[in-house]
């Protein structure tokens, strides 16, 4: 498909959707899904400029038998554009929770690939994750581990390059009853001064619907904490998200900070999340916008 007759199908769903019945966050909360048509089939992410349609990405899942997610891909619909990304995944026998990611970015030209082995406790939190990086003639090994206490998440993450020295950081997180994370804080070991040192810090707020990616199996298999500039889908969440703000490079006494603020349509004829609007706020005087419009499927 190119990308002009893309637009174009899109802006026929564009048309589609306007013209459904939605509710935003502000109004009556929907009726509940009743029917098993709430996985998500395909996210349409459109940047836009001055009020026009700028930059667009199609978001793909697909599914095996047991409505488990065995592939996740992110690219432009142009067929010239090789850019990218893929989400592969493993399941050991009928596990529910994948026991192994391959993520391979510029995906469609085969380029760098990080393999992640995921380990579980009985209750299926994250406990561990182990990772190899592969690309550019480097070769990177990481390594994270997490703890709990009550609305508490604790993280250490050990990364070397080729098996060299280690570059070590700790994360700590305040969750909600959810299980939502809406604060944390980043901090790296300074070699040279034997100091854990502040790096990011985060806040995020959430409405009280369920979020399409809470159903997917492979919601744990992304980032744990925020990474301090964190993109939608690298941190799926159980509620959607109303505000992000994070603020990064603390540590080199001139942080940036970035703040996000989200506007959720919902379906009042099923409850489902429809569209995502996405405003950032984080330059005075400065507005850039997106949309993220979302399918679903029967499994």
């Amino acid at each position: 498909m190119t990308k002009a007759l893309f637009l174009f199908s899109l802006g026929i769903l564009l048309i589609f959707q306007s013209c459904q019945k939605e509710v935003t966050d502000n109004n009556i909360i929907p009726t509940p899904v009743l029917i098993d048509s709430n996985y998500i089939d395909k996210i349409y992410e459109v940047e836009f400029t001055n009020g026009l349609p700028d930059t667009v990405e199609l978001w793909s899942y697909t599914y095996d038998n047991l409505k488990r997610v065995t592939s996740m891909t992110i690219k432009s619909p142009d067929p010239n554009d090789l850019s990218g990304f893929k989400y592969l995944y493993t399941y050991n026998s009928a596990d529910t929770l994948p026991s192994k990611t391959v993520y391979i970015e510029s995906a469609f030209i085969g380029a760098d690939t990080t393999t992640r082995f995921h380990f579980y406790d009985n209750s299926g939190k994250n406990l561990k994750d182990s990772s190899i990086y592969t690309g550019s003639g480097l070769n990177y090994y990481f390594v994270r581990e997490y703890s709990y206490a009550a609305n508490k998440i604790f993280g250490s993450q050990y990364s070397s390059l080729s098996g060299n020295s280690w570059f070590i950081q700790k994360d700590t997180a305040t969750t909600d009853i959810d299980g939502n994370i809406i604060d944390s804080k980043k901090y790296y070991f300074n070699t040279s001064t034997s100091n854990w040192e502040l790096t990011s810090t985060t806040g995020y707020t959430y409405d009280n619907k369920r979020s399409p990616f809470a159903l997917l199996s492979n919601i744990k298999t992304f980032r744990v904490f925020p990474s301090g500039e964190t993109f939608y889908h690298e941190l799926p969440t159980y509620n959607n998200k109303v505000s992000q703000t994070e603020t990064n490079g603390i540590e080199t006494g001139s942080p940036n900070t970035n703040t996000y603020n989200f506007t959720n349509s919902y379906s009042i004829a099923n409850g489902k999340l429809t569209q995502v609007k996405i405003l950032d706020v984080s330059t005075p005087g400065i507005t850039d916008s997106s949309k993220l419009m979302f399918t679903y499927r029967a499994l």
